[in-house]
């Protein structure tokens, strides 16, 4: 058969995963925008995992979901915990909002200062 007619030869799976590595740990983002469903605290640990490739400077935009909270002292304190492992991580508080139409909801702007600090468990 004529080579130009020939199957292209296949990567093997260990080829593929050794090319996407070396592309990962060459990937930084300008942006990180999270918008998962369940408990804050643990879409912010989530969250802070992925800053390891978020350029210094880039943002991370958080949706803080308190459906579950019942009263404002709660909902403070959630955010107050959502804010402290952020800020531990490397992360700074620039702006939070409220979008009138949903109550339940906010939205939280960080900053990447520096590059990201090992959390641990969260």
């Amino acid at each position: 058969m004529e080579t130009r007619f020939a199957a292209p030869e296949r990567d093997t799976h260990e080829q593929v995963r050794k090319t996407f590595a070396t592309l990962k740990a060459h990937v930084a983002y300008d942006v990180i925008l999270s918008d998962m469903n369940g408990d804050p605290r643990e879409s912010i640990a989530r969250t802070i995992r992925l800053t390891k490739h978020l350029r210094p400077g880039g943002l991370v935009v958080f949706t803080l979901k308190l459906a579950e909270t019942e009263s404002f002292a709660a909902a403070n304190q959630v955010e107050a915990d959502v804010a402290g492992h952020a800020v531990a991580a490397g992360l700074r508080v620039i702006a939070r909002t409220h979008l009138t139409y949903n109550r339940h909801e906010f939205t939280l702007f960080f900053e990447a200062l520096t590059l990201p600090v090992s959390t641990g468990n969260l």
